[in-house]
């Protein structure tokens, strides 16, 4: 059974782990193999105990079998883009609980946590996870240039104009 619910001090291992693994399941082959080889668990911990502490918004922890198997975080929106009141920072599931209806949950629960009249997300060009905004009702927006790794890489922004049902 799935629990969605906020994040805690004692989640921030398994954030982490979620976080690591994801990114280094998700972005094989579209970022950088030697900038996601580098990546520390270590370096995560210390990052989403620092969200914890001042968080910009929910963080919210889906749990399955007793560990947390995703998460998401996000708070108002940090980029120009006026129409959107608020922004999911970061969505995140292990390949393992994926297609079985928990990122959706946690999507679901993580808007209703942040109460933005309208949202935004920023996602890697590529990243499948592209096509589950598009199935949560999103349009996509624009796009960017960033630099990770060394790399330029393409970041697409999808955003709903009113909060998502």
């Amino acid at each position: 059974m799935v629990i969605v619910r906020p994040a805690a001090s004692d989640d921030v291992p398994g954030i982490a782990r979620v976080h690591l693994e994801s990114w280094k399941t998700t972005y094989a082959g579209l970022m950088p193999a030697d900038y996601l080889a580098a990546l520390r668990l270590e370096d995560r911990e210390r990052l989403w105990r620092a969200n914890l502490e001042k968080p910009a918004g929910p963080i919210l922890v889906a749990e399955e079998e007793g560990a947390v198997a995703g998460f998401a975080y996000g708070g108002p929106n940090r980029g120009g883009e006026t129409a959107f009141a608020g922004e999911l920072y970061a969505i995140y599931v292990l390949d393992r609980f994926q297609r079985r209806g928990l990122g959706r949950r946690l999507f679901e629960r993580f808007v209703e946590a942040l109460a933005a009249p309208s949202v935004i997300v920023w996602v890697l060009q590529g990243n499948p996870a592209c096509g589950f905004y598009e199935r949560m009702g999103a349009e996509r927006l624009g796009s960017k240039k960033i630099m990770i790794g060394g790399a330029f890489l393409t970041e697409v922004s999808y955003g709903w104009r009113e909060r998502p049902a």
